[in-house]
């Protein structure tokens, strides 16, 4: 990749081929500061922060909550691999050691463990990070919004087995489970883990060195 191309807002990288340099040598609390505001947080502000508040700002509310559901649902993986350091090069994900992930329930007749699917990625977040923990109390309902809402959106435009997709406020829960025809039940709060992964003191802690692996490696 050239030394100028842009990969996380304005910053190039060059800029980060130069900060790579400085925590590999003299790693410090500040550096890896650094390295989450001007990349990590930078990257993810530019590409989809900032563009689901575009969609939302859109005055008619005609079906714009199927874009952003849409942008979300890449943005889960994206932050599920992160804090488990895995790096995805289709077909398979791979650990920092560049070894594949192999999945923790499938397998053949004899035993043998399939490689990681995006399947597990997706409903290890919803059922093992708050605040969606908390509504994804089994992995039934976190596979039901995974087939119904990420699968379909992203194959068919479309939401099934009666999951609901609004436009609402900016402050409005977006996604709804029809448990029946007459009283939609609130399933999912987006903005409270997306919120807290941008200014929460222990993102520090949270992202830490996988930050180094996972912007660029070069």
């Amino acid at each position: 990749m050239d030394d100028k191309t842009n990969i996380a807002g304005l910053k190039k990288v060059c800029d980060w081929k130069a900060l790579k340099v400085k925590l590999i040598n003299e790693p410090t609390d500040i550096l890896w500061e650094q390295a989450f505001e001007d990349f990590l947080l930078a990257r993810i502000t530019t590409r989809y922060f900032e563009p689901i508040n575009a969609i939302s700002s859109i005055h008619k509310q005609q079906g714009k909550g199927f874009s952003i559901v849409a942008i979300y649902c890449s943005l889960i993986e994206f932050f599920e691999t992160l804090k488990k350091g895995y790096e995805f090069k289709y077909p398979n994900y791979y650990d920092s050691n560049g070894s594949i992930v192999a999945s923790k329930v499938n397998h053949d007749k004899k035993g043998n463990f399939y490689s990681l699917h995006t399947k597990e990625i997706f409903t290890d977040f919803l059922t093992e990070n708050l605040p969606f923990s908390v509504i994804f109390k089994n992995l039934n309902i976190a596979e039901d919004f995974y087939t119904n809402v990420r699968c379909s959106i992203l194959h068919q435009a479309e939401t099934q087995s009666n999951w609901v997709i609004r436009d609402g406020e900016s402050s409005d829960d977006i996604v709804f489970w029809n448990s029946s025809s007459t009283r939609p039940e609130i399933i999912l709060r987006w903005k409270l883990y997306l919120n807290g992964m941008r200014y929460a003191k222990f993102k520090f802690i949270y992202f830490g060195r996988v930050v180094f692996y996972f912007i660029i490696q070069s």
